[in-house]
């Protein structure tokens, strides 16, 4: 919508009002109350995520900005999930900057009595990772893989993130895909998975 200079006694117009001020004004609201029909461009802030949000033509986007979290992560098995066990821990932190890279971070740790499932292992992400992720090139992160009864072990390995993914998956450089008895039994108390990846979200 083209910018337009008001000069004194000039009266304004329905179409003044809708479409030059209410358009081009920083709108008040929260995230579940955005305009239902904004026009490419319009900014709001939203008082609830104390976020700057802005229409591109097709989605909301966050502006010019970086936000944390908190994210509780969940570990699955294909076939059967991992249970931590007494004094098992989950953890997760996201950082976004300009609303589009997310930065996360975080760690599981197997208590006592745990299991280990069964299958490929699959972490959930705390956003979406963006459609944009082509030819089957994927989102590289670093993860760290501990076995507490091992001396203890450790290895590092890869986090992978594919197109319009809600998890990620992760490879140990020597042993291959990381699953319930790769690179080793999981379950045992102290055996941990870490990682850090930073990924491009919807």
């Amino acid at each position: 919508m083209p910018f337009k200079t008001f000069s004194v006694g000039d009266v304004l117009t329905a179409a003044d009002v809708n479409d030059y001020l209410m358009k081009q004004a920083v709108i008040t609201c929260t995230s579940g109350t955005r305009p239902s029909s904004p026009v490419e461009g319009m900014l709001i802030y939203e008082t609830d995520t104390d976020w700057y949000v802005s229409w591109n033509g097709s989605a909301w986007i966050m502006l010019g900005m970086t936000v944390t979290g908190t994210y509780t992560p969940t570990l699955t098995g294909a076939t059967t999930s991992p249970t931590l066990g007494s004094g098992g821990t989950i953890e997760g932190r996201w950082t976004l900057k300009n609303g589009k890279w997310c930065t996360y971070r975080g760690s599981i740790q197997w208590g006592t009595s745990g299991t280990a499932g069964s299958g490929q292992y699959l972490v959930s992400l705390p956003f979406t990772s963006s459609a944009s992720i082509t030819n089957g090139v994927s989102n590289i992160g670093i993860i760290m893989l501990r076995d507490a009864s091992a001396g203890p072990a450790l290895r590092t390995g890869a986090a992978y993130i594919s197109a319009s993914s809600t998890t990620f998956a992760m490879f140990e450089a020597t042993t291959g895909i990381v699953t319930n008895a790769v690179p080793w039994a999981w379950g045992g108390s102290g055996d941990y998975i870490s990682w850090t990846i930073t990924y491009e979200i919807t």
